[in-house]
């Protein structure tokens, strides 16, 4: 028997000139960090030249995202982090702290660690969901509160 998984949340990490597309799965002791897509969208988009160019791009990304997502659902999340080289796991234990925000019309979640895991600067990993906060942030708080408990700050 697999894993249990709690919630899944879909997110964007912003990049240098770019988006990478992740999913978060969290789980009664982890949290894995399934990328998606990413990078692409700033590489076509300076090829097609400008604000156009990069518009296609992301939807060229967000269907290979879709694509990536419903495939990542069918599978062990063993089978997940080793699907790409850019997936990784948070240990609950290693968390600190998890912020969960409204930024503008979406929720921004940031955690933090003991240890610096991913791409994550200084232990520190910030995403923005790609739901508006009116249609997720009670859901997300609910589900991050029953993991995270009193690690987790919610703020509207």
């Amino acid at each position: 028997m697999g894993e249990e998984v709690l919630g899944v949340i879909k997110v964007l990490r912003p990049a240098f000139a770019r988006l990478i597309y992740e999913t978060l799965f969290f789980t009664p002791d982890r949290t894995i960090v399934a990328r998606l897509g990413g990078g692409k969208g700033g590489v076509i988009g300076g090829l097609l030249g400008g604000a156009v160019g990069g518009a296609i791009g992301g939807v060229l990304e967000q269907r290979e995202a879709k694509k990536k997502a419903e495939q990542y659902s069918e599978v062990s999340l063993e089978s997940i982090l080793k699907a790409d080289k850019n997936n990784y796991a948070i240990l609950n234990s290693e968390v600190t702290e998890v912020e969960l925000k409204k930024y503008g019309k979406v929720a921004k979640i940031n955690i933090k660690t003991t240890t610096k895991h991913g791409k994550a600067m200084y232990g520190e990993t910030k995403w923005q969901t790609m739901e508006a906060w009116k249609d997720v942030g009670e859901k997300y708080e609910n589900m991050l509160r029953t993991i995270f408990k009193d690690k987790l700050i919610a703020k509207k």
